[in-house]
């Protein structure tokens, strides 16, 4: 017969604990933040700081005032990633951005987030088809991506 190892079980308290300790050490909450005998206490500190910890944070996003490829790398992904979120999170779908503002508008999308990848700027024409102004406009960090944006009158 083979060998069976005895392995300590894990509990539900050792879970919680490694969790709260490691908010703890990310400096998301500090233990006067919950009562250590309370498991409603605990699981509500550890829920609003993975929410605190997981919301897009302005602060690591890049506004570039002159935009060029050297900013490329930077917080390139954390910006486009950010970009892309609050850009489903206000259209749910990329078909429908393309319903709604039109294909031009999508396309613009598409190439906005190239840009903030690559820490460049997108130009956008005006008058245009292209609904890209408005949608970014109406994004929580607009005033971020505007900085990747170019408009020029025609």
């Amino acid at each position: 017969m083979p060998k069976m190892e005895q392995t300590m079980a894990f509990s539900c308290t050792d879970f919680t604990d490694n969790i709260l300790n490691h908010l703890i050490k990310l400096g998301a909450i500090t233990e006067d933040d919950y009562d250590p005998e309370d498991p409603e206490s605990q699981a509500n500190a550890a829920l609003a700081a993975i929410n605190k910890l997981s919301a897009p944070r302005e602060d690591l996003l890049t506004p570039v005032s002159n935009p060029t490829a050297a900013a490329f790398g930077k917080n390139g992904e954390v910006n486009s990633t950010c970009f892309m979120q609050e850009l489903l999170a206000s259209h749910e779908t990329l078909t429908g951005i393309g319903d709604i503002h039109g294909v031009y508008t999508l396309a613009d999308c598409m190439y906005m987030l190239s840009a903030l990848q690559r820490g460049t700027y997108i130009e956008v024409h005006r008058p245009s088809d292209s609904k890209i102004l408005e949608v970014i406009q109406s994004l929580p960090s607009a005033k971020v991506w505007m900085t990747h944006v170019n408009e020029i009158d025609a």
